[in-house]
């Protein structure tokens, strides 16, 4: 089965979804050895056995293990034991194409009760892969839940540690807070699912999240004055990933920028809330901005010319980043402003 699969895939010719399914059928009463040894040394070195449809072991072990260096964690992890080499006999095996036809085979009722069992309780196949992306947000929350003790107002930049113990393996590297938004926003994972949704409730998941979105952007705000003076925040800032105090921990990666135009062209946050518009106020909150204003020179945006201003038709908006030109009315102060 191996050496079929492994070649086949390697063409990438018609002719290998043929002599996957005959070899999967051949071995439909036992599972293949390559096949278990690579499913096994999958798990050990991802901590699940959801395989990629495209995966194929490496013909050559490497000196990382032959897997892709996991990113940087944001903060020093304990020292994890390095990933198992790939057995012989899995060398070339294309693992992702069998599992797949596996799957398939379930589905049409053509995999043996015992061969399935097998596979699931030996080798923790993955016969959905939505049902296991379910189990990694939901195992996630839980540990999130308990790292911050009971709460689970996740910011929208939170990202699973990477090489984490505390962390279920399946998780590290989830991008948790852009899951959740996509919950609350589009019904992610749990549309016409009720008990996903009550698997939440009685987790305690935060399905309005405006209050604490306000809490985050206020305290970002707070912190960039702190660090800059003014509230003039570029469209295009985000918090520093590897962002310390004064930022609060739960805004790194944050786009500032993008919120803070939110805010005054959308209301967002202040709509329906005189006393946020009133906080903002007080911080010194810049609602309008003047695109000639020599203040944003330096600041990630690039101020007009006299030129490209002259170049704008009578009556025509332009938009150069966040910054707008109106009309060539401008174009004096802006010669002005140059010399």
């Amino acid at each position: 089965m191996r050496a079929a699969v492994g070649a086949s895939l390697v063409g990438a010719r018609l002719p290998f979804g043929r002599t996957l399914r005959a070899a999967v059928h051949q071995h439909a009463a036992s599972l293949d050895p390559a096949l278990t040894a690579a499913l096994d040394a999958f798990r050990q070195r991802h901590g699940h056995a959801n395989v990629p449809s495209k995966f194929v072991v490496p013909e050559l072990e490497e000196r990382s293990g032959g897997s892709p260096p996991p990113a940087p964690a944001p903060a020093p992890a304990p020292a994890l034991p390095a990933p198992p080499e790939w057995p012989r006999i899995t060398r070339g095996f294309a693992l992702g194409a069998g599992v797949a036809e596996l799957r398939r085979q379930r589905r049409r009722g053509r995999l043996s009760a015992a061969l399935e069992d097998a596979l699931t309780s030996r080798h923790g196949f993955v016969w959905d892969a939505a049902d296991w992306r379910w189990s990694c947000v939901l195992g996630a929350l839980r540990a999130y839940k308990e790292a911050h003790g009971g709460d689970l107002a996740v910011p929208q930049a939170f990202v699973v540690p990477a090489q984490s113990p505390p962390w279920p393996p399946a998780t590290w590297g989830l991008r948790l807070g852009s899951r959740v938004d996509n919950i609350r926003s589009q019904g992610a994972y749990v549309k016409h699912r009720p008990e996903r949704r009550a698997e939440l409730d009685a987790l305690g998941f935060v399905w309005n999240d405006l209050e604490r979105r306000w809490d985050e952007v206020r305290a970002a705000l707070l912190a960039y004055k702190e660090l800059h003076g003014d509230l003039e925040v570029p469209q295009d800032f985000a918090v520093p990933e590897e962002a310390q105090a004064p930022w609060p921990e739960g805004a790194r990666g944050l786009k500032l920028g993008s919120r803070v135009n939110r805010i005054r062209c959308e209301g967002l946050c202040v709509k329906g809330h005189p006393e946020r518009r009133a906080e903002l106020d007080a911080l010194g909150f810049v609602w309008k901005l003047d695109p000639l204003d020599s203040r944003w020179r330096g600041r990630g945006r690039r101020s007009v010319s006299a030129a490209e201003v002259e170049a704008v038709p009578r009556g025509v908006t332009r938009v150069r980043g966040a910054l707008k030109v109106v009309s060539r009315r401008t174009a004096d102060a802006a010669r002005r402003e140059e010399e």
